[in-house]
């Protein structure tokens, strides 16, 4: 069906992790490589009491998909955030379109595999508390769950490219170097949650508002990343 095929042609980039469902091989990566994956470089420092626990309903009897949102006050931008001046605030969160998939695979379907995990390991430990300002390097995350036709943005916030992706302040002149050499990602990662399964049953109609609705709220972003995660009825049996 159409839905399907124009997913397949975007690329779509996972970096699951904090998963106990499966065995997880760490792969390590450059800074230079999460600069060109950051969308977002800033010096934030958190917001002291803001995280907020979330979950998405996956039926009765099925634990539910958990995550989490956390803010943190601009310091300075590096990349990314123009209009946002220090002292904004902006959400981080540990929602994963890839993770939600990993999590429903093994508690609606039973299956437990290993996986590779993009990281960073920094040349030398965090010397910086974790309450105190540091360089973080995000992505937008935005998941939307299809329902009845109509898509409805469950998530919209920033999250860490890789697990580790954050950084001591002193090494701010070294990033920002970087982040001046090194092109940012143009296009936006998307999760789709196809609540209905009305994407599966080729509703043209359906497919059609998604599209529409995705150019209308992203205008920023000239393409798309999507990833579509079939999500069983939230109310009814989970088995």
């Amino acid at each position: 069906m159409r839905i399907r095929a124009f997913v397949i042609f975007a690329t779509v980039l996972f970096f699951p992790w904090e998963a106990t469902t499966s065995r997880l091989h760490h792969r390590y990566v450059s800074l230079e490589t999460i600069v060109q994956q950051s969308m977002v470089i800033v010096v934030a420092q958190r917001v002291d009491g803001s995280r907020q626990e979330r979950t998405v309903s996956l039926g009765q009897g099925v634990v539910p998909y958990a995550y989490a949102d956390e803010r943190y006050r601009v310091v300075e931008g590096i990349r990314g955030l123009d209009d946002i001046a220090p002292g904004a605030e902006i959400v981080v969160t540990s929602f994963s379109s890839s993770r939600l998939r990993h999590h429903m695979d093994y508690y609606l379907r039973g299956r437990s595999v290993s996986r590779s995990v993009t990281d960073y390991k920094p040349d030398e430990p965090l010397k910086s508390n974790p309450n105190d300002p540091r360089l973080l390097f995000l992505e937008r995350r935005v998941f939307v769950e299809m329902k009845g036709a109509t898509p409805r943005t469950r998530v919209d916030a920033l999250g860490f490219v890789t697990p580790s992706a954050v950084l001591d302040v002193e090494r701010k002149a070294e990033v920002a170097a970087l982040a001046e050499a090194l092109s940012a990602p143009s296009f936006l990662m998307i999760g789709i949650g196809n609540r209905d399964r009305s994407l599966d049953d080729g509703d043209e109609a359906a497919e059609e508002i998604l599209r529409d609705w995705l150019r209308k709220c992203f205008p920023e972003h000239s393409s798309f990343s999507l990833e579509v995660v079939d999500l069983p009825d939230e109310h009814g049996a989970g088995r």
